[in-house]
């Protein structure tokens, strides 16, 4: 068996002004399955570490809510 992917998160080369930003996330809505695009106006070690406390945040509360009895 295969691991799922359910997200992915971009990270651009270099900062993009917010009016050329609408070109890109609009491509990324286009592709299959995409859920949702949410451009981030911050550093990115501030945003990776979000990402990783919730991933782990989530990770936690599916593991409490899968063993309840």
């Amino acid at each position: 068996m295969s691991d799922r992917i359910n997200a992915f998160v971009v990270i651009l080369n270099e900062s993009v002004r917010e009016d050329e930003v609408n070109a890109i996330t609009t491509a990324l809505k286009m592709i299959k399955g995409v859920y949702t695009v949410t451009p981030h106006v911050e550093s990115i070690e501030d945003l990776m570490a979000e990402i990783k406390a919730n991933n782990t945040a989530k990770s936690k509360l599916l593991d409490i809510v899968s063993n309840w009895k």
